[in-house]
C-alpha cells in the first residue's frame, strides 16, 4: 500500500515540476524575435518612432517594467503609437519595432 501511495505522491510531483517548467515565461533570450524581424524593425523605427523615442528611452522603460511580460509592451505600443494615429501600423511592423528595440 505504501509503494502505491509513493508511487502516486512521486507521478504527482511530477507533474506538478512540468506543469511549473511549461508555465515559466519566455525571455529575449529564448529567441521571441528573429534577427530578420529586428532588420525588418530598425527601418521601421527610424521612419515612424525615432523623432520621439531613442535607445536610452527604452533602457530607461525597461528599466521601470518590474518583469512584466513582453505582451504588456506589446499592447502599450500597439494602442499608443505612434502618438499622432494609434494602432495605425500592422501587427507585423509593431512585432518588428519591438523586436529593434528588444535588441537596442
Amino acid at each position: 500500500m505504501n509503494r502505491i501511495r509513493v508511487s502516486m505522491m512521486s507521478a504527482a510531483i511530477s507533474a506538478i515540476v512540468a506543469c511549473t517548467a511549461a508555465a515559466q515565461p519566455k525571455t529575449i533570450e529564448d529567441g521571441v524575435y528573429t534577427v530578420e524581424q529586428a532588420d525588418a524593425g530598425q527601418e521601421l523605427f527610424e521612419q515612424r518612432c525615432s523623432s520621439c523615442h531613442n535607445a536610452d528611452f527604452y533602457r530607461g522603460t525597461f528599466s521601470n517594467r518590474n518583469n512584466q511580460p513582453l505582451a504588456y509592451l506589446f499592447e502599450e505600443i500597439l494602442v499608443t503609437m505612434p502618438a499622432d494615429l494609434p494602432g495605425s501600423m500592422m501587427d507585423s511592423e509593431y512585432e518588428s519595432i519591438l523586436a529593434h528595440i528588444l535588441q537596442l
